[in-house]
């Protein structure tokens, strides 16, 4: 019998960090080609999937103070042909996002806390529309030495016609209009540190996860009736605090019925399950399942069967499967990479 093969990428950092990778469905993956995209530490699709975005994530680009973004047309094999790169005028870009209409490119920049607006034109990044200061939402919280010494933009997520911003330093969650424009906010407890957001599949609701106050904390959107956001207390996602381990990623179950959160570093390398009621609220912490070192991403394949977890300092991708009931098992398929910070299924 002939395996299908399915495509997915994975980036990370490294000169030639971009890979095309190649799944057989039964425990085999390769790699089909590697792309000149240095440090391209997040990445993301367009909403028709026929082109993919890429962080720069470098203090200079082009010979500039600053980083950058690429894009690049998905060829009928999955493949990736470049088609053009920009400066993104910010240090250290991290995370990025198309706008639900693929016309606008939202770059998040961790080093100098600032967010960039790209038009998109024909999938090309175009002109540089805007750069929201997140230093106009307010002062950073200080609250850790070393991390919040100002604001460091993390996520800018398209979602509902609302621009998600997380920002590290200020310990706030906001919510833009796509002009950039406040519409609510949500201060997390300070040194938490918000890093991501994952949206619930099917309920006016959003998980915070904190990068350095291993928790999450729920959210309810009252968007767009009645824009403001409603927080629960934070929720541990680890038995006992791990002095050294930071969150990174965070992501629904296909089902709707469990939250998974990754654990980097402190010795607990891991991924927690938390299970989540009818309601969408987060109930208790199932278990953590043990994984390579610094486990920077992790993503569900289209079958929500299996998940791919992103090991940077193990050069490693794992695969586990899922049973739906909150229970993680390997699989033994994994793929030596280099430095994999991030994990993407078209369609997904």
């Amino acid at each position: 019998m002939t395996a299908i093969m399915n495509g997915f990428y994975v980036g990370g950092y490294g000169d030639r960090c971009l890979y095309h990778c190649l799944d057989d469905g039964q425990g085999t993956l390769s790699v089909s080609g590697d792309y000149g995209i240095p440090d391209a530490s997040y990445l993301c699709l367009s909403p028709d999937g026929r082109h993919l975005y890429a962080v720069i994530e470098r203090e200079r680009y082009g010979g500039r103070y600053g980083g950058g973004v690429a894009a690049l047309a998905v060829e009928g094999d999955g493949r990736l042909r470049l088609v053009n790169e920009a400066f993104t005028g910010g240090v250290a870009p991290c995370h990025l996002s198309t706008s639900e209409n693929g016309e606008r490119l939202y770059v998040a920049h961790y080093g100098d806390g600032s967010t960039a607006v790209f038009d998109i034109e024909n999938g090309r990044i175009g002109g540089l529309a805007k750069t929201i200061d997140h230093g106009k939402f307010g002062r950073p919280s200080l609250a850790w030495p070393g991390r919040q010494e100002g604001p460091h933009a993390h996520y800018a997520q398209a979602a509902n016609g609302i621009l998600w911003i997380c920002d590290l330093g200020l310990d706030l969650v906001l919510a833009l209009d796509p002009e950039g424009n406040e519409l609510a906010r949500h201060r997390a407890p300070p040194g938490h540190g918000p890093r991501h957001l994952a949206f619930h599949p099917s309920l006016p609701l959003a998980y915070l996860v904190c990068e350095m106050g291993q928790a999450v904390i729920g959210l309810g959107l009252g968007f767009p009736e009645k824009p403001e956001i409603q927080a629960s207390p934070p929720i541990p996602v680890l038995r006992e605090p791990a002095p050294g381990c930071t969150c990174a990623a965070a992501r629904v179950s296909p089902e709707g019925r469990h939250l998974l959160v990754s654990n980097r570093g402190g010795g607990v390398d891991s991924i927690s399950v938390l299970g989540l009621d009818a309601e969408g609220r987060v109930t208790d912490l199932i278990g953590t399942t043990r994984t390579g070192l610094c486990p920077r991403d992790f993503r569900f394949d289209p079958s929500g069967k299996r998940l791919f977890v992103a090991c940077q300092e193990s050069d490693l991708l794992q695969v586990f499967d899922w049973d739906g009931d909150g229970g993680l098992g390997p699989t033994g398929a994994s793929l030596d990479i280099r430095r994999p910070t991030c994990v993407l299924f078209p369609g997904v």
